[in-house]
C-alpha cells in the first residue's frame, strides 16, 4: 500500500496565494457569507449543489466514509496517472493532491483536506478549474461541477448526495 503522505504535498505560499486569487476571481466567493442565505460562490455551469445537512446525524461515519470512497474514485477517473488537483482548506494549509497515489480513501484521518465540510470550506479543483467540489459548511451543501466529474459521480453516487439544492445547466439563468 502507498503511504497517504505520498499523495499530498503542501502548497508553497506562492502557490497557495495564486490558487486562492484564481478561485476568488473565477467563483466570486462571498467571504463574508451569512448562514442560510444561499450559495457562497457563483456556481459554475454545469453544476449540482447537494444538501448534506443529513450527514451530521447518527450515520455520519458511514455516510462520510461512503462519500470519501466515491469522491476519491471519481477524482481518480477524472485525472491522468500523475495529475494532481488542488485541495484547498479555507484558513488552513492547502495541498496538491494526487488521487491516483492515494489508497486510503475510506479513512477520513488520511485526508489532509476532508471532503465533508464540517466547519471549514473544503475545495477540490482540477488545475485548470474545469471540475471540482466546493464544500460549504454554513449552508451544509456540496457543489459538484464540471461535466466529467458530474457524469462519474452520477454513475456511482455517494449516498450523501441524495437531495439536490440547486442545479445549473447550460442555458439556465444564474439563480
Amino acid at each position: 500500500m502507498v503511504s497517504p503522505e505520498f499523495a499530498w504535498q503542501e502548497l508553497s505560499d506562492v502557490e497557495e496565494d495564486a490558487a486562492w486569487e484564481r478561485f476568488y476571481r473565477r467563483f466570486q466567493w462571498i467571504k463574508e457569507y451569512e448562514r442560510g442565505t444561499g450559495a457562497a460562490i457563483r456556481e459554475p455551469v454545469p453544476s449540482v449543489t447537494w444538501s448534506i445537512a443529513h450527514a451530521f446525524g447518527e450515520q455520519r461515519d458511514f455516510l462520510e466514509t461512503n462519500l470519501n470512497v466515491k469522491v476519491h474514485r471519481a477524482l481518480r477517473r477524472c485525472t491522468k496517472p500523475d495529475q494532481k488537483v488542488f485541495a484547498l482548506d479555507w484558513q488552513h494549509q492547502c495541498y496538491w493532491f494526487w488521487p491516483r497515489r492515494f489508497d486510503d480513501a475510506a479513512h477520513g484521518e488520511s485526508w489532509k483536506v476532508p471532503v465533508l465540510p464540517d466547519g471549514d470550506y473544503y475545495i477540490f479543483l482540477a488545475q485548470d478549474f474545469c471540475f471540482g467540489l466546493f464544500g460549504n459548511p454554513h449552508e451544509k451543501t456540496l457543489c459538484v461541477f464540471g461535466q466529467a466529474l458530474l457524469d462519474v459521480l452520477e454513475q456511482d453516487r455517494p449516498l450523501l448526495l441524495a437531495k439536490s439544492a440547486r442545479v445549473r445547466q447550460e442555458g439556465m439563468p444564474l439563480s
